[in-house]
């Protein structure tokens, strides 16, 4: 139910390109950069998280079982926090138990790319899918 309503979230402009992940090592934590060439072949899972909001470390528990259910299947699972600077999110990642790679958008640019709102508190539970041939899709 979760994986569905994950994929159900948001608003994409559905099948759309994905933007290319940022190049910058800083940005990332938990991987080395990625990028859509690499990931090709894969789907992606995004997950959109504010790091204030209480409901979304509390769903940590089920993600984390989802992406166990699905390892050694060609799906990446990448965690996107949105403007809080690199240390907060890298500590926020301990304290969830979170292995996943993520993506650290202290600036936005990703976010801006990829969804029709900003992520915030009234705004949580944005999931993004990209297809293994690099569609974008809500």
């Amino acid at each position: 139910m979760l994986a569905v309503a994950l994929l159900l979230a948001g608003a994409a402009r559905a099948g759309d390109r994905a933007p290319e992940f940022p190049s910058d090592p800083a940005c990332w934590i938990n991987s080395p950069p990625l990028s859509l060439a690499a990931l090709k072949g894969k789907a992606v899972l995004l997950w959109y998280y504010d790091g204030d909001c209480p409901t979304c470390r509390k769903r940590w528990p089920e993600l984390l079982a989802l992406s166990q259910k699905y390892a050694g299947e060609p799906i990446v699972f990448i965690a996107v926090n949105s403007g809080s600077p690199r240390d907060t999110v890298a500590r926020y990642a301990v304290g969830v138990g979170c292995p996943w790679p993520i993506l650290v958008d202290s600036n936005r640019r990703f976010e801006k790319a990829t969804l029709n709102e900003k992520i915030s508190l009234e705004n949580i539970y944005q999931a993004y899918y990209i297809t293994a041939d690099g569609r974008l899709l809500p």
